[in-house]
């Protein structure tokens, strides 16, 4: 799981920070769904 911004901003040029960040952030929210996915199958009460 991510707990850390998995490259280094101060190695991408300036112009790219923006756009690693919000990649970043993308590749957060998937490994998130997949985690949720992962748990809601280990589980058989339908509220959780």
């Amino acid at each position: 799981m991510l707990s850390q911004i998995p490259i280094n901003l101060e190695k991408v040029i300036k112009a790219d920070v923006d756009r690693e960040i919000l990649r970043a952030g993308i590749i957060a929210e998937l490994d998130a769904i997949n985690l949720y996915e992962q748990m809601a199958a280990m589980t058989g009460n339908e509220n959780i």
